[in-house]
């Protein structure tokens, strides 16, 4: 069965699994293998635990938190505007260049595989919505996603990290922070990451997710997948639209029979959120796109009513009409 169209828990070992791994990436996971062991229930029960609200979490993944997994994604969208390649040359995640190609002098590692991969890995983006996730009260921003061969050559860069399994997160200095609190920050985001996410400080264990360590990332938060094994970094887990990443299916599971799927589709239809302010003014467009026309602004701590947020923008009621304002600038409440 495809996900979504079975209840899910221990001891099953299947693709719609390993699709349930890639999505709770950021809460303790691990290597997508398919498998619903132990780490999987632990996965699972974090996700119920701190996004779902549970009291008495069970690590089965039943319907209510099927339609939460996809509630989740909707809350934290992932802006691919900021992760295309700046290169001007190619179409924005590389050319598929120099697959199987490594640096002479470190033939086979794969943080010298020159492969530009097809898109970013969708395990490092869905943990990317639990950082968001677990720091309400920062506004991140992605500095540096996709860089292709043309754009290491036009930088003067060897890396090849960012061909597709890293991305640099950071979070804008407030007036009169220096640089010192901003390294206080990246740090306590890194910690925060280990210890919730299960990722690594540099890149000692294989199938970790990895962040670069104080001394090559001081103000910035570096998070790769470069330590994961070959045939966790297989062309069909990348991706390049919010449509790739969150790959949407019907829920049909029945809610009351494990293993049993509904013969029509029972997916909750998503109720408005409020959302919080955090610019000091945000401005009011008329459509989802940077130069949709201005109807206003609204101000810092100011709540809004949030009924869609797709593709870095939020819909929201304004002056009794559907406006759009930027997602990045808004801290969705959580259901």
């Amino acid at each position: 069965m495809k996900y979504g169209e079975e209840i899910l828990k221990e001891d099953m070992n299947n693709d719609a699994v390993q699709e349930l791994q890639l999505r709770l990436s950021g809460f303790n996971g691990g290597a997508p293998d398919g498998d619903f062991g132990s780490g999987t229930t632990k996965q699972v029960k974090q996700f119920q635990k701190d996004f779902m609200k549970l009291d008495d979490p069970d690590g089965v993944v039943d319907k209510a938190t099927f339609d939460a997994i996809d509630q989740f994604a909707r809350q934290y969208t992932v802006p691919f505007d900021l992760l295309r390649c700046k290169c001007k040359v190619c179409t924005g995640f590389g050319r598929g260049l120099f697959k199987g190609e490594y640096r002479t002098e470190k033939s086979h590692i794969e943080a010298y595989h020159k492969y530009e991969y097809p898109g970013i890995h969708r395990m490092l983006l869905w943990a990317y919505r639990a950082v968001l996730h677990y720091h309400p009260n920062y506004t991140f921003t992605i500095n540096s996603g996709y860089r292709c061969s043309e754009d290491n050559k036009q930088h003067g860069r060897k890396s090849t990290n960012h061909c597709g399994k890293a991305i640099d997160l950071d979070v804008p200095r407030s007036t009169g922070e220096t640089e010192r609190d901003d390294n206080a920050r990246c740090n306590a985001i890194r910690a925060s990451i280990v210890e919730k996410c299960n990722a690594q400080i540099g890149w000692a264990s294989s199938n970790k997710k990895s962040l670069e360590p104080e001394n090559i990332a001081p103000t910035w938060v570096h998070y790769d997948v470069r330590n994961f094994v070959a045939k966790y970094l297989e062309d069909h887990f990348f991706c390049k639209t919010a449509e790739e990443l969150d790959n949407i299916t019907p829920i049909t599971v029945n809610a009351g029979t494990p293993g049993v799927a509904a013969t029509t589709p029972t997916r909750t239809t998503p109720t408005t959120v409020d959302g919080t302010v955090l610019a000091s003014k945000l401005n009011v467009r008329a459509k989802p796109q940077s130069n949709g026309a201005l109807l206003g602004q609204v101000s810092k701590d100011e709540i809004v009513k949030v009924s869609e947020n797709k593709n870095g923008w939020c819909l929201i009621e304004y002056r009794g009409k559907q406006a759009y304002v930027s997602a990045r600038f808004l801290r969705l409440q959580s259901i």
